[in-house]
């Protein structure tokens, strides 16, 4: 049996019309040899710092570490049902901390995982677990 290749980035907008299934079938690396480390959601949640709105990609990985806070859905993300997301992010950053990472290749993660939850077509009646990270 040989060995499934990984990629590391996956990057993709969540729209009303996206199919995320499909999406984390393709992260996955279902039906094919290239499996992802991360999935990059681009401008995925926009929040006000100090009076500046910032738009913020999410990027999420798999983990085996099951201390979080919080958790959402992808559902629940695409329906923009955010409130407790964007609470934790609020916390999460400062000024300094956007201005330090702000057009940057580096990520800001965070000191306790947000727990997202996700199915793929190999386990719809479960969920994922995943953390969410800030990619700069």
């Amino acid at each position: 049996m040989s060995e499934k290749r990984i990629r590391k980035l996956l990057e993709a907008g969540i729209y009303d019309d996206t199919r995320t299934v499909d999406l984390m079938d393709r992260f996955e690396g279902f039906g094919k040899d290239t499996a992802y480390v991360q999935l990059v959601l681009r401008n995925i949640v926009c929040i006000n710092i100090e009076g500046d709105y910032e738009y913020l990609s999410l990027v999420v990985e798999r983990s085996k570490d099951y201390r979080y806070v919080g958790n959402i859905t992808f559902t629940e993300l695409k329906q923009g049902q955010t409130r407790d997301l964007y609470s934790f992010l609020r916390k999460q950053f400062s000024k300094e901390v956007l201005e330090q990472y702000k057009n940057k290749a580096e990520e800001y993660r965070f000191d306790t995982s947000y727990l997202f939850r996700a199915q793929n077509s190999s386990n719809r009646s479960g969920y994922y677990w995943r953390g969410i990270y800030q990619g700069a």
